[in-house]
């Protein structure tokens, strides 16, 4: 007799083809319906067997990098905290508070003025809006009083401006007379992502870039752990892209940064480590886990075509994707971003941003920032993530994942490439129709529910109450006037000399404004101008919805007999309607229509459900559609499909439609409101 003792005494092996038969024969549906997709049309199977490819030469810390870019992390990735509130004052108690809990680094948001070069005095309706107007380096220095730049890394999201607040930032090092070797941090200068979602690069790449190759060049000499560039999926990945596309614009946007470094005669090995990777993962763990390791694969390979030092490799970084976020049901944001940190962990990031779960209602309050730090360290510090090397390795799904997905996102690259580069393929709208294809194909998943939000399109709470949050303050550009006028006397005129970068940085230490910078970098240069990307939240197509829903008149339920009958369909049809902030009265179980009738005119609504099982459709349902209509109901909807005999029956008895599972929820909502008639 075989022994039974031990963990899997018990238990003889079960080869591939064994598996595959018992689990054909037991699965309804068969192997196919164990199968997934992903957005790039991957197959995922149900159980792999096989080794994509052989580890046993793959080390993390190694090249290719796949299993980590560092053999270990000591301390765990950077927790960076993003910081975009108007007022200075507030930012920097708000930032030295998190410092003081745990944050490890620093991510200054500018603001929309600030953002396109121009200062928030000559842009009031943009100053302060989406983030901090830090218009010259008394700005930085108020908002990061008391920052030491040495110990936590300080990075800006600087838009098409980027140039300008990054000669800030390094003439405040200067100012305090920091020893410029030891400061670590991001300038964030990310040209072609932030034109992609202005739709507007004031001088255009070309310059822009040539700047920005010779700022690296400065910086390799003078602060050569500061990241100048950055690779920055963002807009990308907020416009809809899948993961593979997002990818291969990162690796599009690498692949122009170095072609201006190579042409300004940087360095390509020391450039490539001036370069950070800002990927977005959203709450699918194992789709995260793998795009990060596709990510450094993809890297490795570039630097091996262009010969580059194999020690050098970007500086990878993690910021958590808004498009799953909602803002009705913000609790179930922590839960998305708990997935999140979980997978940039896993994964391999050097650095993780989460966004607040309460940021769709304003300004992120104490609460917010908190948890979106406390969510992180629990993880890191808790959970102890950090400690183990690349604990997804040997994983034969994640190896395979992560082949197939750098293999598709390389193809994306491979493209845009042959299109002359990443500018070349923004100009000539070919990047946005191919995302804008990818959004359409995953809303239509949204607006059928195969892709669920817990608390928005599924489950919403009926009584839930909007959290009440600051916008934008009043008062931005006053309060910044009277800073910017001082420096403003102290700078005088700027004027950019042969040394551009020498140039800008002087007039920074002196006081120059942002404006004043960026002005005389490149106003004499024509903008370049593209369709934007939008930023779109995947939820929003059902928030807006139920903002209009919470003032329109309840939708009536027509329960045809007992409740064993009729109970699922009509849960089906409430939190179908609550979906679209509309209540759901219920009426009394019964299979007279002249009962319902009544009850439906004493409700108060105009839209009617019925709700029964398929038999007792066949015998009333064609009498209670009849008397919802002549009691005064402008629409009237079947829960469930009706079948082929009875549905011109129903039609003819003045059935709007019918609800089942795949419906495309908007639709159905903006229906039921116009039929309602609620508020447009």
């Amino acid at each position: 007799m075989a022994s039974t003792s031990g963990m899997g005494g018990g238990f003889p092996p079960v080869g591939e083809e064994e598996w595959r038969a018992t689990a054909e024969a037991t699965t309804k549906g068969g192997l196919n319906r164990l199968r997934a997709q992903t957005d790039e049309g991957l197959e995922l199977e149900p159980i792999y067997f096989r080794d994509p490819k052989g580890l046993e030469d793959e080390r993390p810390g190694v090249w290719p990098y796949t299993r980590g870019d560092v053999a270990a992390l000591p301390f765990g990735w950077g927790i960076r905290q993003a910081f975009a509130d108007p007022d200075l004052d507030r930012v920097n108690g708000a930032l030295l508070r998190d410092l003081e809990r745990g944050i490890t680094d620093v991510l200054l948001v500018l603001d929309e003025a600030t953002a396109q070069g121009l200062d928030p005095d000559s842009a009031p309706d943009l100053a302060g809006r989406g983030g901090i107007p830090l218009a010259s380096v008394d700005d930085f220095d108020l908002v990061l009083a008391g920052v030491l730049e040495d110990l936590a890394p300080v990075a800006i999201e600087g838009g098409v401006a980027g140039i300008a607040p990054a000669m800030l930032l390094i003439g405040l090092w200067q100012r305090r007379a920091r020893d410029l070797a030891s400061i670590r941090g991001s300038l964030g200068v990310a040209p072609l992502s932030a034109w992609a979602r202005r739709g507007e690069l004031p001088g255009g790449p070309d310059p822009v870039l040539a700047d920005l190759a010779d700022l690296a060049r400065w910086c390799s000499a003078h602060c050569p752990q500061v990241q100048v560039a950055r690779a920055d999926e963002g807009p990308f990945h907020e416009a809809g892209a899948t993961d593979a596309q997002g990818l291969g614009l990162l690796l599009a946007e690498t692949a122009a940064v170095l072609r201006a470094f190579a042409e300004r005669g940087h360095d390509l090995s020391v450039g490539f480590r001036q370069i950070e990777l800002a990927v977005r993962v959203g709450s699918e763990v194992f789709g995260g886990v793998a795009k990060l390791r596709a990510a450094r694969l993809l890297m490795s390979r570039l630097s091996e075509l262009l010969e580059l030092d194999r020690e050098a490799r970007p500086y990878l970084t993690v910021r958590q994707g808004r498009r799953e976020l909602t803002r009705d049901d913000p609790w179930v944001n922590l839960l998305r971003g708990t997935a999140a940190t979980f997978a940039a962990a896993v994964g391999g990031a050097r650095a993780l941003t989460l966004e607040p779960f309460d940021f769709a209602w304003g300004l992120p309050d104490r609460l917010g920032r908190r948890m979106a730090r406390n969510t992180q360290l629990i993880l890191q510090e808790e959970s102890h993530l950090a400690r183990v090397a690349d604990p997804a390795g040997g994983s034969w799904y994640v190896e395979e994942r992560t082949e197939r997905l750098a293999a598709a996102a390389w193809t994306v690259f491979t493209e845009i490439e042959s299109q002359g580069g990443l500018a070349a393929a923004l100009q000539s709208g070919f990047v946005q129709a191919e995302i804008a294809a990818a959004r359409e194909e995953r809303e239509v998943k949204v607006a059928k529910r195969k892709r669920p939000f817990t608390g928005v399109s599924e489950y919403p709470d009926p009584t839930e109450k909007p959290l009440l949050r600051e916008d934008r303050p009043e008062g931005v550009a006053e309060k910044a006037k009277g800073r910017l006028n001082l420096g403003r006397a102290r700078a005088g005129a700027v004027r950019i000399g042969e040394d551009r970068i020498a140039s800008a940085l002087d007039a920074a230490r002196s006081g120059a404004s942002l404006g004043a910078i960026h002005s005389a970098l490149y106003a004499s240069r024509p903008a370049a101008k593209i369709p934007p990307m939008p930023s779109v939240r995947l939820a929003e197509m059902f928030e807006a919805l139920r903002d209009r829903g919470r003032e329109s008149p309840s939708v009536y339920l027509a329960n045809l007999g007992p409740v064993a009958r009729h109970t699922a369909r009509a849960g089906f049809v409430a939190n179908l309607v609550g979906v679209g902030g509309l209540e759901a009265v219920h009426g009394p179980p019964t299979l007279e229509p002249s009962e319902t009738a009544e009850a439906f005119r004493a409700s108060g609504a105009r839209v009617a459900f019925v709700c029964g099982a398929d038999e007792d459709y066949v015998t009333h349902a064609e009498a209670f559609v009849r008397a919802l209509r002549e009691a005064g109901a402008t629409a009237v909807h079947l829960a469930g499909t009706p079948g082929v005999d009875l549905a011109p029956v129903l039609e003819a008895a003045g059935l709007s439609g019918h609800v089942a599972f795949g419906v495309d929820v908007p639709s159905v909502l903006e229906s039921i409101l116009t039929s309602s008639g609620g508020p447009s």
